[in-house]
């Protein structure tokens, strides 16, 4: 790759840690198997399931921090 692509993606990769420290993203894996021409198929359940019970850890860690009253829309 060249330097600019490198660059780049090291500076996403920075923001990425940073918001994860922050407690601003959360980390979901894509669940997935492979079908008989290896081909991914993404169980989509389970990186719901994941996700919210990740956003769920990340609201409650805000609020015992100050950030948040917990309240969601």
């Amino acid at each position: 790759m060249s330097e600019r692509v490198n660059k780049a993606i090291e500076e996403e990769n920075a923001l990425i840690l940073n918001g994860i420290h922050d407690d601003e993203i959360v980390y979901v894996n894509a669940y997935y198997v492979l079908d008989k021409d290896g081909k991914r198929v993404y169980d989509m359940e389970m990186i719901r399931q994941e996700f919210e019970e990740n956003i769920l850890i990340l609201i409650d860690l805000n609020k015992q921090r100050g950030r948040s009253d917990g309240k969601t829309t």
